[in-house]
């Protein structure tokens, strides 16, 4: 029969998983532009103002923001108690049972443990949360090969282009050998998910995610500004 994790272990296993796939799609969309640079003989020899303005440019930009977005949230939460553990202290235990039972060098579990914490209360951890679950969304959405190919398209877009000539100015635009997205923003936003399901009952003594996130809907709402959307979807969890 299977261990049942406790509430630290749940929400230290889905920190480190989020952010390895955070990670992942950071990598993959720097890989993209860089394989763009170069495999792309036109954008090897040239310089000129759209460079600048490409669209992997802006997806690299993103999957760096929920990348920096995971860190400032773990920051905010190792040193919150849940269980008999703080989350620090739940990777430690992690770091001990993998140096046990021989297992490979985890670089990303061993940065995660050098990151200082820094107080942060179950307000401002859980506004952070939805920071990286709604950027985390829009890149999941944005990398689509479909997404891409209509800002390729934009980027050289004139009226007087015939449709034959846009096909090869879009493959001007692209790299050679295409490096696909979607699968790792997809499982990254999902992992983003995941993380606040495991989140909801956690705290720092005085509240928690749960808590916070009724709080934020209820706030929200009467303003008549902000997103409740997903503040919305955990409650319903």
């Amino acid at each position: 029969m299977a261990k049942r994790l406790t509430k630290a272990e749940r929400a230290t296993n889905s920190i480190v998983q989020t952010y390895k796939a955070a990670k992942q799609v950071k990598e993959r969309t720097q890989q993209k532009l860089d394989a763009l640079f170069e495999s792309n003989a036109f954008y090897r020899v040239f310089d000129f103002e759209e460079k600048d303005k490409h669209p992997y440019h802006h997806l690299a930009d993103i999957a760096k923001q929920v990348a920096d977005q995971v860190e400032t949230l773990v920051a905010g939460i190792k040193d919150w108690q849940i269980d008999q553990y703080t989350i620090a202290e739940q990777m430690e235990k992690i770091k001990a049972e993998q140096i046990w039972s021989k297992q490979d060098e985890d670089a990303d579990l061993d940065y995660l443990r050098s990151i200082q914490a820094v107080a942060m209360t179950e307000n401002e951890a859980t506004e952070r949360f939805l920071n990286v679950l709604e950027t985390a969304n829009h890149l999941r959405n944005i990398a689509t090969k479909k997404h891409i190919r209509s800002d390729l398209e934009t980027l050289v877009t004139n009226e007087q282009q015939k449709p034959k000539l846009k096909k090869q100015l879009v493959a001007r635009h692209s790299e050679s050998d295409p490096v696909d997205l979607a699968k790792d923003c997809v499982a990254s936003f999902q992992s983003v998910k995941k993380l606040g399901k495991d989140l909801l009952a956690c705290g720092n003594g005085s509240s928690t995610i749960r808590d916070e996130l009724a709080a934020i809907k209820e706030a929200r709402t009467q303003s008549g500004s902000g997103y409740t959307y997903w503040s919305t979807w955990y409650l319903k969890v």
